[in-house]
């Protein structure tokens, strides 16, 4: 592998990783709209994540509606 394929590989992987960031933050800020250094944010977070334990905790099945209604990031929780 040359120099010139290690600057491709090394960009197209940073065009990635701010891909995925941008994607990342978009969800969040849809979940949590308050800014991020604001003392809302630290309390919508916190119902936030009462409401996503509470769904974790009970054995039910999610539908898409439910999670497009409560704004509710879809990730793997693992007990």
């Amino acid at each position: 592998m040359d120099e010139a394929e290690k600057r491709r590989l090394r960009k197209l992987g940073k065009e990635i990783v701010e891909k995925r960031s941008a994607e990342l933050r978009q969800q969040i800020a849809g979940t949590n709209p308050a800014p991020f250094t604001s003392d809302n944010y630290i309390c919508s977070e916190i119902a936030i994540r009462k409401k996503h334990r509470v769904i974790r905790d009970t054995d039910r099945v999610v539908c898409r509606v439910d999670m497009e209604r409560d704004k509710v990031i879809p990730t793997v929780w693992l007990r």
